[in-house]
């Protein structure tokens, strides 16, 4: 399965990072990585994970254990999940750790609409793997070549179809049937139309915020328009009609 944005969050107080480069490299090719942030106590012992990290381009954040029992670096990244959750359209969380306190942050994410992969020791926790969609073994990740053909494998073809194409299918015909006079139909209406005809539709499950988003990333299939909403000044009204490419396709 191939994700639009994909989160990475590193546990870096129990995680050994020997195989970090082919972490990165197996996560790039399930799809865009656009945060990378590891946590821990960057002590002595730590210094070299630090740096290793930043080569990688992540940011990496400093916790102390202030509290005896009580692990800031967990805390802290289980946070700034939730937070990244509820500020931005990301369609995936990578939490590499095989630390079980993560079980239930996995879950929520999981609930929330996003697809969770989880890196671990090959003794992590049961319920920490349960908690992920995929929990795959920090020492064994596989190489370029075998995830390729794992990929190939798996990829929509003529038994399972990209989930994207389906959503293109039903907004077309939702414009086909509710367009107005002026050839336009309503972003409103284009929701209601999905939700009637895919079950549990969100926009989230695909990698965006809202509709409006979604259909602003295809701006060869729509054309779209915005309208002020009168003593509204934060609100507009949001609809589009399909680009001449996709009415002739559909011809």
């Amino acid at each position: 399965m191939k994700f639009h944005r994909i989160v990475v969050l590193i546990d870096a107080d129990n995680t050994n990072l020997a195989n970090l480069e082919k972490l990165i490299q197996y996560i790039s090719t399930r799809g865009r990585i656009v945060v990378k942030r590891a946590y821990g106590n960057w002590s002595e012992n730590l210094k070299d994970k630090k740096s290793a990290l930043q080569q990688s381009g992540f940011k990496t954040e400093h916790y102390f254990n202030c509290v005896p029992g009580k692990n800031a670096t967990d805390i802290a990244l289980a946070i700034d999940a939730v937070d990244l959750l509820h500020k931005n359209s990301y369609d995936s969380f990578v939490i590499v750790s095989s630390d079980s306190d993560f079980t239930p942050l996995s879950i929520y994410l999981k609930e929330s609409g996003v697809y969770v992969i989880g890196f671990g020791k090959s003794n992590a926790s049961e319920a920490f793997r349960n908690g992920c969609d995929e929990f795959k073994d920090i020492e064994k990740i596989p190489t370029s070549e075998s995830n390729s053909q794992h990929l190939k494998n798996t990829a929509p073809s003529a038994t399972k179809k990209d989930p994207l194409e389906i959503i293109h299918k039903h907004l077309q015909q939702c414009a086909i049937d509710n367009k107005k006079d002026d050839g336009y139909t309503s972003a409103s209406d284009a929701g209601k139309y999905l939700r009637q005809h895919i079950l549990g539709f969100t926009p989230k499950t695909y990698g965006y915020k809202n509709l409006t988003n979604l259909l602003e990333d295809f701006r060869n299939l729509y054309a779209i328009e915005k309208h002020p909403i009168p003593g509204n000044k934060n609100s507009v009204n949001v609809s589009y009609k399909l680009c001449n490419s996709t009415n002739n396709s559909e011809s």
